[in-house]
């Protein structure tokens, strides 16, 4: 992309996920973030599946909740639940725009891992910059 023009209307151009592609790259996204945490325990995890199972779509606080398996370490898995924070209520999942809920890979500190409940707070809406 060394055309200016181009690489200014990609950069333009709304990332449009559907609900299944959204899953499977908020999985990758995760192995990603985690293995460049900051601590040793944190970089053992991995992600191989979401499984959402509950969708909290226009309730106060919005949310969708579900389970998530988790590696730790090469040999061990477990799973474990997870919440993704919603921005605001919406009517039904057809109505999610899946594309904003998908961290960049350049922001940080908008996953908090829970370990004695084995959950996964997952909040988009809190990402800021990576610092270099």
């Amino acid at each position: 992309m060394k055309n200016p023009l181009f690489r200014f209307l990609y950069s333009k151009v709304a990332l449009v996920l559907d609900e299944p592609t959204f899953w499977w790259k908020l999985e990758y996204r995760l192995c990603g973030k985690f293995w460049g945490m900051p601590t040793k325990d944190l970089r053992r995890l991995w992600c191989d599946g979401i499984e959402p199972t509950d969708y909290h779509l226009t309730d106060q606080s919005p949310s969708i909740t579900g389970r998530i398996w988790l590696g730790i370490g090469p040999d061990l898995q477990e799973k474990w639940w997870f919440t993704l924070l919603l921005p605001k209520p919406v009517s039904s999942r057809e109505n999610i725009d899946w594309a904003t809920l998908l961290p960049p890979d350049n922001v940080t500190k908008w996953i908090a891992v829970e370990w004695d409940q084995r959950h996964i707070e997952i909040d988009p809406a809190v990402a800021v910059p990576d610092i270099d």
